[in-house]
């Protein structure tokens, strides 16, 4: 390749599953060799430039998390339950309190708070 520059800045930014997309400047291209750009990156790496490698991976998520979305998908949301507390203390209705708090604590036991 007669354009050949070693000190491009190629960014490649992978992800769990591999490659994810490599980046120049301010653009970014799909690791597709049907890409032009990419084609032209492909080139480039084989000519013996060597991009700055970023893992994007997003890390596991904590037990906070983990809760956060298992009191959504149980309807543990802060509408229900704030409705089930005035039932609960002003209709003296504690039926559906006492559901939410069920599925609250078997979520908690499911993701315990790390010690």
């Amino acid at each position: 390749m007669s354009d050949f520059d070693p000190n491009l800045p190629y960014v490649e930014h992978l992800m769990q599953s591999g490659l994810a997309y490599v980046a120049l400047n301010n653009m970014s291209m799909p690791p597709d060799p049907n890409n032009m750009d990419y084609a032209r990156y492909l080139a480039w790496k084989a000519d013996g430039g060597t991009p700055t490698i970023v893992d994007d991976t997003p890390p596991e998520p904590d037990y906070a998390e983990l809760r956060r979305r298992a009191y959504n998908a149980a309807g543990c949301t802060v509408d229900a339950l704030t409705v089930a507390l005035w039932e609960d203390s002003v209709e003296d209705r504690p039926e559906t309190a006492t559901a939410l708090q069920a599925a609250r604590e078997a979520i908690k036991a499911q993701y315990p708070k790390p010690e």
